[in-house]
């Protein structure tokens, strides 16, 4: 099965420390190895406690969500997500500088990323009326571009619309509650992943529409048709993100998924 092919694949690229780094012979590295352990991998839980994790502890406890033996790490590292944030815009623009969200690193300016992975890992964790999360969602919101997705950092400047990402608008869509008002502009905006069928844009499409509730139609195919003969999709990251859209789409839970 290409689910089994690419565990295995993510298996055999563990580095000594039982972690992951992007490529199978790179250094470990917090991003890849969180992805991988969402993708069903049993996780590192003394490296992922003494490593610096820095922008990716965001995303730690999304995708440590139900992992049982990593619970007392997982609320060392919500907590760690409540605590870190971004500094208000200075600089006016399109956008409202006076919303707080996530950054990339410590006391710079909020960034859509950063920012949807801590709304993730915060409703993952059962925050989900928290300030922090309330005001991720509006960040979200006020981010949003003119053609329905998102951009790295702002939805204009000077005045000239700036396009979405299909990627980003993938993590974006997760962290939202299928309530909220960005979603159907967002999917709308998410059908140009068609032709644009890289494995990022296509895993995170197919786990956005499932966590919304919808039919991902011909996804998988395109998914598949990039999975190379050794099971892998070139890099760890993206072999992680395959795996978890293939096990989602075999119906198993996925902590990237919320409920």
């Amino acid at each position: 099965m290409s689910l089994q092919r690419a565990q295995a694949w993510l298996q055999s690229a563990r580095t000594a420390e039982g972690a992951w780094g992007y490529l199978p012979d790179g250094p470990a590295m917090g991003e890849p190895t969180l992805l991988a352990c969402a993708a069903g991998m049993s996780p590192p839980l003394r490296w992922l406690s003494e490593a610096d994790l820095s922008w990716a502890t965001l995303l730690a406890p999304a995708c440590l969500r139900g992992v049982e033996a990593g619970s007392s790490l997982r609320a060392r590292l919500v907590q760690r997500v409540l605590q870190d944030q971004a500094q208000p815009a200075e600089t006016p623009g399109d956008y409202d500088g006076a919303l707080i969200g996530w950054c990339w690193w410590p006391d710079t300016f909020t960034w859509v990323q950063p920012t949807a992975w801590g709304v993730l890992s915060l409703r993952g964790a059962g925050h989900g009326g928290h300030e922090r999360t309330r005001v991720g969602l509006e960040v979200l919101a006020d981010r949003q571009s003119s053609d329905g997705g998102w951009n790295a950092g702002t939805p204009s400047v000077l005045g000239t619309d700036l396009p979405g990402y299909l990627y980003l608008s993938g993590w974006v869509l997760l962290a939202l509650p299928r309530e909220h008002p960005a979603v159907p502009l967002a999917f709308e905006f998410l059908e140009q992943v068609r032709g644009v069928p890289s494995t990022m844009n296509l895993s995170l499409a197919i786990l956005a529409s499932l966590g919304h509730g919808r039919d991902p139609s011909g996804l998988a195919a395109l998914l598949l048709s990039r999975q190379d003969p050794d099971g892998g999709f070139g890099q760890v990251d993206r072999t992680a993100l395959a795996a978890c859209a293939l096990a989602a789409l075999d119906g198993r839970a996925c902590p990237l998924v919320l409920p």
